[in-house]
C-alpha cells in the first residue's frame, strides 16, 4: 500500500500488536498458526477477510480494517469484541495479510467463480440447481 508521498508503507506485526494489545494479538496468532484465516480482498487501504472458528467455538467472523500509513486507522469484526476492531480476529486477518498479501488480491467471489468454470455469481445458484448430482459430487471433491 502506498502513502500520500507514493512511497511504500508497510504494516508490521508490531503495529498490529500495538493496535489490539498483547492478549488479543497472541490469540490472533493462534488463528494464523492454525490456518483459520480466509482472505477476502485488499483494495486501496482496506483489508477484508474471515476468521474461522477454532475447535469447539461458534461463528465465522468477518473482519475489515482501514490502514493509515503504517498503522491501523480503524477496524471492525463481527465477533462480540470486535465493534472497535480490538479483537484476535482483526489481528489474525491483518497478520495473514502481511504474510501473504497476494492471497488478498483475488476476492472470494473470484475464487468461487473460477471453481464454477467462470460463471458469474448470479449464475452459480442456477448452475447448482441444474447440475446432475454426479457432477456436483465431483466438483465438491
Amino acid at each position: 500500500m502506498a502513502n500520500r508521498t507514493g512511497t511504500s508503507a508497510v504494516l508490521t506485526e508490531n503495529n498490529i500488536h500495538n493496535w489490539v494489545g498483547e492478549a488479543q494479538f497472541n490469540r490472533g496468532m493462534q488463528y494464523v498458526n492454525e490456518g483459520l484465516i480466509i482472505p477476502r480482498s485488499a483494495h486501496g487501504n482496506v483489508v477484508r477477510g474471515w476468521c474461522l472458528p477454532r475447535a469447539g467455538q461458534p461463528g465465522i467472523y468477518y473482519v475489515w480494517a482501514r490502514l493509515r500509513g503504517l498503522r491501523v486507522g480503524d477496524a471492525h469484526c463481527t465477533c462480540p469484541l470486535g465493534k472497535y476492531g480490538i479483537c484476535p480476529h482483526v489481528a489474525a486477518v491483518l497478520v495473514g495479510y502481511i504474510r501473504s498479501p497476494l492471497s488478498y488480491q483475488r476476492t472470494l467471489w473470484q475464487r468461487v467463480k473460477n471453481w464454477f468454470g467462470g460463471r458469474t455469481v448470479v449464475q452459480i445458484p442456477l448452475h447448482l440447481r441444474q447440475a446432475p448430482v454426479a457432477e456436483r459430487s465431483t466438483q465438491a471433491a
